[in-house]
């Protein structure tokens, strides 16, 4: 629950050059000069004037849109940058419930599951020697022992036949 509390490091903050500044400086200068002459010239026009003015630009920009998104759409030659739309695969596991027994797709050699039981029999002698390195180790790894039972679990059932 501490963690909600800790100190966000700050990241080493980058100072812009002065040039940087300055072009800043120039363009919100300009944005401001450009505002500034759109609304003297709007100002004195009625509401349905402004009305007018804002469905014109709506009805333009959305015109302008469409048309790209037509141009685009119907280009048949072939290398043209086009919309493409790929087919997803969905995984046979997915819109089932997880209690489901799904299928063994992975197969062990009797090489591997040699291997795994060297490995159980290693972390039985260190439990059994070395109880600090034991622990040390569960914590670093916790679903370890976990992952072991499961693979020989895969691998009986696998060769059972």
């Amino acid at each position: 629950m501490m963690f909600l509390f800790k100190k966000i490091k700050k990241l080493s903050e980058h100072k812009p050059t002065k040039w940087l500044q300055q072009l800043a400086l120039c363009v919100t200068k300009l944005q401001e000069q450009m505002a500034g002459w759109l609304s003297h010239r709007v100002e004195k026009w009625s509401m349905g004037h402004k009305k007018l003015g804002l469905f014109l630009y709506f009805i333009f920009f959305t015109g302008f849109s469409v048309c790209i998104i037509l141009k685009t759409l119907l280009m048949k030659k072939a290398g043209a940058n086009t919309i493409t739309v790929n087919r997803v695969h969905i995984p046979e596991h997915i819109g089932r419930p997880g209690d489901l027994p799904m299928k063994n797709s992975i197969l062990l050699s009797p090489g591997q599951y040699q291997r795994i039981l060297f490995i159980r029999k290693y972390l039985d002698s260190l439990y059994k020697s070395d109880k600090r390195a034991y622990e040390l180790l569960m914590k670093e790894r916790p679903h370890l022992t976990d992952s072991l039972d499961w693979l020989e679990k895969t691998y009986l059932e696998n060769h059972k036949n």
